[in-house]
């Protein structure tokens, strides 16, 4: 895990919009209060925010996940006018389980991000959650563990090389985030 002069690390929070992750930021920065989420507004660009988890800071960048900035970052990327991926420990994917929707817009970004960490010689961790698998969601026959894990997981951990290291988190908003999230390979 690399870490900035400053004893930081950083964490790229990537996913469609509406997945969630402004909402996982909330909860890493110990907003319990439901009422707090309500009021969520979309990123826009690219929001950084820091985080202490088990002693350690974490520099989150949040990506908006509108069409118009997922194009633009992978734009970026592709023609090197920016880095995001530089001194990056981990990306946080965020998938909205209940989206089935789009499930092959949200695996055509990721697979989209893994070709350009490829095209750098860059590996990171993983770490998929399954966004909005909330109490009660595994008794809709849709979202049963089998169905999900067939429909999603395996086309994911498909999109992910091998020598990628990826862990799967089902999450809600009434997750308690642990220090599982934030554990480098050696750790676990």
């Amino acid at each position: 895990m690399t870490e900035d002069s400053n004893g930081k690390s950083k964490m790229l929070l990537m996913g469609l919009d509406n997945a969630g992750k402004t909402s996982i930021v909330l909860s890493l920065k110990g907003h319990t209060n439901l009422m707090e989420f309500r009021g969520v507004e979309p990123t826009k660009k690219i929001e950084i925010n820091e985080v202490l988890m088990e002693n350690k800071k974490w520099i989150i960048w949040d990506f908006g996940g509108q069409k118009r900035y997922r194009d633009e970052y992978l734009e970026e990327l592709r023609n090197k006018n920016r880095n995001y991926f530089q001194n990056t420990d981990k990306i946080m994917y965020v998938i909205d389980v209940r989206d089935k929707k789009r499930y092959g817009v949200a695996l055509d970004y990721l697979d989209s991000i893994v070709r350009l960490l490829e095209d750098q010689d860059r590996v990171l961790d993983f770490s998929v959650f399954l966004h909005k698998y909330d109490p009660g969601i595994e008794e809709i026959n849709e979202f049963k563990t089998p169905v999900i894990q067939e429909e999603l997981v395996k086309k994911i951990k498909d999109i992910i090389p091998p020598n990628f290291v990826k862990k799967f988190f089902k999450t809600s908003i009434y997750t308690v985030f642990s220090k599982a999230f934030f554990k480098s390979p050696s750790e676990s």
